[in-house]
């Protein structure tokens, strides 16, 4: 067995009993070998990795959150995001505690720079468990803002791509228009590693780019926190004095409404993929949830044609915007991680990057007044996930003094 392994599951047993990031673990003599494929690569050797539970891994029952899959048996196979990281090397340690279906209800895991706040959701232990360095990196998924602000919430980066860049077969389906596998990591280098991974053609954060003009995006900045505001001026005076190109930018229509155009996207597709959940197996649903599940499932059709041609246009919009503006710059979340644990907190800054299929990034780049993580995200053009990761390598070397 790796000593990476055993190394996991050292912290692991030390730690987790108080951050409860996750739901199971491998054991000494569990199988961690990768597939005879065709193309093997080395691109994650070495690395320890946690698994979203809601995506397969092969001898571990997929539980997503829920009692109603209590009983699930083991999976058959992985899922084709974790045999693509098998492929490269990585070692799978376990699953991590997600929140029911991947939903708003609040999961056990807390935040491992304050145990009293919320490490944010769905992909709650996932990014707990590399904020508390169980893993080096660790998946989770995103719908609306479930890599973006859980990466935010506890410090680390936080990278989705742009939609369907990693697969998703063997994940449970929310949306099928908006679910994205992304990535925790601590360094900008191994979200890059993994990217690698799920493209099976070598990735890196090396820019040549020269001065970028960068977008800082005004709209719904009355929902943010004193500090947060705060921090995005901070980072906004650091990049212009640094020499690049800084300007606020109001995302005009169709782009301004995108947050409630997504929301009736992921309300509606989540009413019809869960289904059977809210019917059949009603009663062992978070009661809330079941409810919203049933409200949601009476939006009108007409209601989300409309939201999904407009998505397609504001997509198309968007894709000519980046031709002014290398990156857009705005909060991963209203502010720190709330307090307690009976919420997972606001994805209303995370909703656009989502819905607009573009790539994201969570730069864990400042601190709130109590010394929780605040972070700043950057969203690049679609299908530009290299670039971005490349911008986002520049932009956070001249913010990392403020960690």
């Amino acid at each position: 067995m790796p000593s990476m392994l055993e190394d996991s599951l050292a912290r692991i047993a030390e730690r987790d009993s108080k951050l409860k990031a996750w739901c199971a673990v491998t054991s000494k003599t569990s199988l961690n070998a990768a597939p005879a494929l065709e193309f093997q690569n080395s691109y994650l050797r070495d690395f320890s990795v946690g698994v979203k539970d809601i995506v397969d891994i092969a001898g571990f029952p997929t539980r997503c959150g829920s009692a109603v899959f209590d009983a699930a048996p083991n999976a058959i196979i992985d899922a084709a995001c974790v045999v693509l990281m098998r492929n490269a090397g990585a070692v799978i340690v376990g699953k991590t505690v997600t929140t029911e279906l991947a939903t708003f209800v609040p999961s056990p895991t807390h935040n491992p720079h304050n145990r009293e706040h919320t490490p944010g959701g769905s992909s709650a232990g996932s990014a707990a468990a590399v904020a508390d360095e169980h893993v080096r990196i660790a998946i989770g998924t995103q719908t609306a803002g479930s890599v973006i602000r859980p990466a935010a919430y506890c410090g680390v980066f936080g990278f989705k791509p742009s939609f369907d860049v990693a697969p998703r077969i063997g994940v449970k389906v929310q949306s099928e228009s908006l679910d994205t596998v992304g990535v925790f990591a601590r360094s900008l280098q191994d979200c890059a590693a993994w990217l690698s991974a799920m493209l099976n053609a070598e990735v890196n954060t090396n820019s040549n780019h020269g001065p970028l003009k960068i977008a800082v995006i005004t709209n719904l900045l009355e929902h943010a926190s004193t500090d947060m505001r705060d921090a995005l001026g901070q980072a906004s005076d650091a990049l212009n004095a640094a020499g690049h190109h800084v300007s606020q930018l109001s995302l005009p229509a169709p782009l301004d409404e995108m947050h409630e155009h997504q929301r009736v996207i992921q309300n509606y597709e989540s009413a019809r993929a869960y289904t059977a959940e809210r019917t059949t197996h009603a009663a062992k649903l978070d009661a809330t949830l079941a409810q919203t599940l049933n409200e949601n499932a009476k939006i009108p059709r007409a209601q989300y044609i409309e939201s999904m041609r407009a998505a397609e246009t504001a997509r198309r919009f968007a894709d000519g915007l980046f031709r002014q503006y290398d990156v857009w710059l705005m909060p991963s979340a209203m502010g720190a991680a709330p307090h307690g644990l009976t919420s997972t907190g606001d994805p209303l800054f995370n909703r656009l990057a989502s819905v607009l299929h573009t790539p994201a990034i969570n730069i864990p780049s400042f601190k709130d007044g109590k010394g929780m993580p605040l972070g700043l995200q950057l969203i690049g053009a679609r299908y530009e996930d290299e670039k971005l990761l490349q911008m986002a390598e520049t932009i956070s070397a001249i913010l990392s003094p403020k960690n």
